[in-house]
């Protein structure tokens, strides 16, 4: 299938892989929901080509949203509990239902076409949700496999190189941009730099999902605890920390296989 090689053989070479037999199981139908999602993640793709499909979409993302609420309930009520499952795929659940419950209030405001919206611009959101939606759902089956086969990368699985490299270079780029505004806001501890860096973590949030999972409720915890200071002495420690954890997700992005020889991690190497 379309930007999926080999994928159901891939991923059955994975369930092989796990014991007890109840792990491969749970395992086996969070994949098949997730390969559902990626099912209609295609056809969204494709009603968004022409005007008279795209007004198919809103059905689309109502149905992707069900199975993100159908794919939380089960990881929730079923495979957090299931036996044989280690601490690594607990904590991996755990990111997994945080993340898909932040897609979920994207996807919420696309079941309804927006008449104060041109097609264009309903083509633009669309596009742009489908992107990260894709992304999340690609990346759960990729964090998932990798637990029961070190060795498998994400290009086994999803044929999409690029997109990998255009999404890494772009978080880089946010990154630099976000990690400015904090150091900004630290040094001049004035109210420009101080809603300067609120922009930015409010642009930052629509790059969350090139993230992986397990940095995203560390963001956001970062960004409600800065948001919500009302005093000097609440924001100054928190711009620290969040200028310090920052630079680290940085080099970890920057590390990225997908930037191998790329001049981002050749400059950093180069430091």
């Amino acid at each position: 299938m379309n930007g999926r090689p080999n994928i159901h053989q891939r991923l059955n070479e994975v369930l092989a892989r796990i014991e007890p037999t109840a792990l491969q199981e749970s395992v086996s139908d969070l994949f098949s929901r997730l390969i559902d999602m990626l099912d209609l993640l295609h056809l969204l793709d494709a009603c968004l080509k022409t005007d008279d499909t795209l007004v198919n979409s809103p059905i689309i993302f109502k149905s992707l949203h069900e199975k993100a609420k159908e794919l939380i309930a089960t990881i929730e009520g079923q495979a957090k509990q299931t036996e044989g499952v280690s601490a690594t795929l607990d904590g991996l659940y755990d990111s997994t239902i945080f993340a898909f419950q932040h897609e979920l209030k994207r996807v919420r405001n696309f079941i309804v076409l927006n008449p104060e919206h041109t097609i264009e611009q309903e083509r633009t959101e669309f596009a742009r949700a489908h992107g990260l939606l894709r992304n999340c759902v690609q990346q759960t089956i990729i964090s998932i496999s990798v637990i029961f086969d070190s060795t498998l990368t994400g290009d086994q699985l999803f044929d999409d190189f690029k997109l990998k490299l255009e999404q890494s270079v772009v978080l880089c780029e946010a990154l630099t941009i976000l990690i400015e505004r904090v150091n900004r806001a630290e040094s001049q501890r004035d109210l420009d730099s101080y809603f300067a860096l609120i922009e930015a973590m409010t642009m930052f949030e629509s790059f969350m999902s090139y993230l992986m999972f397990r940095d995203w409720a560390e963001v956001e915890r970062f960004t409600q605890e800065i948001t919500a200071s009302r005093t000097e002495f609440q924001l100054w420690p928190q711009l620290k920390q969040f200028a310090a954890y920052l630079d680290t997700l940085h080099c970890h992005v920057r590390m990225r296989a997908v930037l191998h020889n790329h001049p981002l991690q050749q400059a950093m190497l180069s430091q």
